[in-house]
């Protein structure tokens, strides 16, 4: 469901007013944390003082953000030179138990106070690069996913018993 700022934007702005994607990726273990804007050239400070550094960009989102499935595919053109070291080093140190957090907003460029839309708290689920791009998607935080591989049955817990009628 659009947002009342959604629809001022689309409704009511000027022509020169534009969606500016910011992407901002975060791991304890990264060097620092990597912001992104998509289609700000000279990049952007928002007014907290975070400053997004532009990088081409591709973002396309995975389904509706009303659903748990909620995602988004990146193909961000670093050259595979900013995220790819980082992602390796994860790697090479075993430490990927920790996902890192993927948070996506859009601001209207007249307006760098409050987001029209956010993500955040997403976590990068699949990683891949070439020497052009790093391309990634991230997803909602699975919130249900126990993954004991023990099956509930009436012989080990009689209590389910009185659910199953």
């Amino acid at each position: 469901m659009a947002t009342d700022k959604e629809i001022d934007f689309f409704l009511g702005s000027r022509s020169d007013v534009v969606e500016l994607d910011l992407l901002e990726i975060t791991h304890p273990n990264f060097t620092k944390p990597y912001r992104f804007a998509r289609n700000a050239v000279e990049g952007i400070t928002l007014q907290d003082g975070r400053f997004f550094q532009y990088y081409p960009a591709k973002i396309k989102t995975i389904s509706g953000e009303d659903n748990l499935d909620y995602g988004i595919n990146v193909s961000l053109g670093d050259l595979s030179e900013v995220l790819p070291p980082e992602i390796k080093q994860l790697r090479a140190t075993d430490n990927l138990s920790i996902k890192p957090t993927v948070s996506h907003w859009v601001y209207r460029s007249d307006d760098l106070s409050a987001p029209m839309k956010q993500s955040i708290n997403l976590e990068l689920d699949d990683f891949s690069f070439n020497h052009e791009s790093s391309f990634f998607v991230a997803k909602a935080p699975t919130l249900n996913n126990s993954k004991t591989g023990r099956v509930y049955n009436v012989e080990d817990f009689p209590m389910m018993e009185s659910f199953l009628k």
